[in-house]
């Protein structure tokens, strides 16, 4: 944790404090209460040396909170969110990190990750407290977030490879608790309206994975699959911060092989699988270290099915 910390501070500037003027709870409750503010302000997204950036307008009126973003850079595309749900994006909108439009789940991430207040920044030209979300094994990454004084609102986020290799980073250039107005709310008609995938009933996946880090927990899945010939997405897993998902298809092609590949914090990890009369392809994706997202995708097997009972 020590030699993580020394990275931490030598890639990102912070000066880790040893005196922490609030404590970590404190932050906590926060953070947590931070979409109760009304904001506006542009931010920067970085991932494996591409930049995008993006306008933000979040507005919190009578327990709603309801938050547009519009990318500034290249084709004009845009995202509604209606507290927290995805209610329309253009097509093709990039895949922008959960955690900000996400509220952090501190006690659920203590499983996995020790908490720190660590020093004080300046972003967009506002004071910054530094907490270090730090992994306690080498199966995740670590977070910093640079938290507003005066709202709670992460203003900065980086996320850091056990190395000290900067995987992503989110980051304000302006921010400002100005109320947006209806019509900086309003989305044009690129924006298309997102299909609730919730419907259907809920069916244990044919399909499972015989390991996975501590503190990952598995979001069931509604599916009608239940052959385990299906090629379906058959699991999310997440620890509170790290998520990621697994996928089986069957394959008859041959010449189809593991790979592996990492672009930033993702990993995507497929190995092919030897089945009675038909091969498959597992292929696990997320924001979890390559060799971790390895061992997940040869621990997964087929489910067992359940026996009928014996004749009295």
């Amino acid at each position: 944790m020590r030699r993580f910390l020394i990275l931490l501070s030598a890639i990102t500037g912070t000066a880790v404090s040893s005196v922490q003027a609030s404590s970590i709870e404190d932050w906590m409750g926060k953070v947590e209460k931070a979409t109760q503010h009304s904001y506006q302000g542009v931010f920067v997204h970085e991932r494996s040396g591409n930049f995008s950036s993006y306008q933000v307008w979040h507005l919190s009126k009578q327990a709603a909170v309801t938050e547009r973003l519009l990318q500034l850079d290249g084709p004009p595309a845009e995202s509604l969110r209606v507290n927290g749900k995805l209610e329309c994006a253009s097509a093709g909108f990039p895949s922008i990190p959960p955690s900000i439009f996400t509220q952090f789940d501190f006690d659920r991430l203590q499983q996995a990750y020790e908490l720190r207040v660590l020093g004080e920044s300046r972003v967009a030209g506002r004071r910054a407290q530094v907490i270090g979300i730090l992994p306690r094994d080498r199966h995740r990454y670590g977070l910093e977030v640079h938290v507003d004084f005066a709202t709670g609102v992460p203003l900065k986020q980086l996320l850091v490879s056990d190395d000290g290799s900067l995987l992503e980073r989110f980051q304000y250039a302006t921010f400002h608790t100005e109320t947006p107005s209806a019509s900086e709310l309003q989305v044009q008609a690129r924006c298309v309206e997102s299909r609730d995938v919730s419907a259907g009933s809920l069916a244990e996946p044919a399909w499972r994975p015989d390991w996975v880090p501590t503190a990952f927990h598995a979001t069931p899945l509604r599916s009608a699959a239940s052959d385990p010939a299906s090629s379906a997405l058959i699991s999310n897993y997440s620890d509170g911060l790290a998520r990621f998902s697994i996928f089986v298809e069957a394959i008859s092609d041959p010449s189809v092989g593991d790979a592996r590949s990492r672009l930033g914090p993702t990993s995507v990890v497929s190995k092919r699988v030897a089945g009675d009369s038909v091969d498959y392809i597992v292929t696990v994706v997320g924001e979890i270290p390559i060799g971790t997202a390895e061992r997940i995708a040869l621990s997964v097997v087929p489910n067992a099915p359940t026996a009928a009972p014996e004749a009295q």
